[in-house]
């Protein structure tokens, strides 16, 4: 692939749903891509057209534990794509990444962050780490005269392939049924993170997009799986206590303060970014539309 531009975005997190989505998306725009990755095979797995040609899209073994093979590798590139999902080093991992990307001529970043920034102050542990981690970027970038746009989503909807499977008859959660939830498709986040790290700089500056793109309750979800998938499912409200042990059960990584968070939250009053058609250029992906693609995924 001969690249049409003197970028080169470096990605921390391109090989989960959100980054491989940024990564199709910027190599299909020919911009230069350097994945950081763990395991460079499962990165030959994910990008097997592009694995074998460096101009497009090089691979730098290695971790968020040790970011020296990151130092090293950053000189060179113009854009940078943050995604850290470790709740209990993110500030600190956003920090150090930060200082080292901006230090070594990075322009911009463009960080995933969450939409639980926006809750009061210091209310939930997840939305305190990402407003920690939001507030020690942008003050880097402004120290360095350079910019970090933030991305705000809400709930994934790649969830439900996950912890929140519907099972062979129901599914669970503890909102009530008829109490609207907002939802976000990661097809989305990575898109609209390509969007960002191949326009100009200066159009997004230091923005922060928050991400809602479907806002449906639980009964109408049970309403889609069933009309989608060709059987029955039932929505089965859980107690708050229920839905942490099922969490904890499925999630017994993350630490205790997120899985309270993950059990007790509730939205209040969630609304559709109206900007995202903007960013995207259509319409953002609805929970059936998800649930129409991920149909064999979530067969039995």
């Amino acid at each position: 692939m001969s690249s049409t531009t003197t970028e080169r975005v470096f990605i921390i997190g391109g090989t989960g749903n959100t980054g491989t989505v940024a990564v199709r998306d910027l190599l299909a725009k020919k911009v230069p891509v350097t994945l950081y990755a763990r395991n460079p095979e499962k990165v030959a797995s994910l990008f097997s057209t592009t694995a074998d040609d460096e101009s497009a899209l090089k691979v730098v073994q290695g971790d968020l534990q040790d970011l020296a093979p990151l130092k090293k590798a950053l000189a060179g590139h113009t854009r940078l794509l943050l995604v850290v999902n470790d709740f209990e080093n993110m500030v600190q991992i956003k920090t150090d990444v930060a200082e080292a990307a901006y230090g070594a001529g990075i322009k911009q970043i463009v960080d995933i962050s969450s939409l639980t920034v926006t809750d009061a102050w210091r209310s939930s542990y997840i939305g305190t780490i990402h407003l920690e981690s939001e507030q020690v970027l942008l003050a880097a970038a402004k120290a360095h005269g350079t910019n970090v746009v933030t991305l705000r989503p809400t709930r994934f909807l790649s969830n439900m392939l996950r912890h929140d499977r519907p099972g062979p008859t129901s599914f669970t959660d503890n909102a009530d049924p008829d109490a609207p939830q907002g939802w976000i498709s990661p097809n989305d986040i990575g898109a609209v993170a390509a969007v960002i790290l191949s326009d100009d700089v200066k159009k997004h500056r230091n923005a922060a997009y928050t991400m809602v793109g479907d806002v449906i309750t639980a009964k109408q979800r049970a309403e889609i799986f069933t009309r989608v998938l060709g059987r029955p499912i039932a929505y089965h409200q859980l107690t708050v206590l229920e839905r942490y042990n099922a969490l904890a059960a499925h999630l017994s990584f993350f630490p205790f303060t997120a899985l309270y968070d993950l059990a007790s939250m509730r939205d209040h009053s969630p609304l559709v970014s109206r900007g995202l058609v903007i960013l995207l250029g259509r319409n953002p992906e609805t929970f059936e539309e998800y649930v129409k693609a991920n149909k064999q995924a979530l067969t039995l």
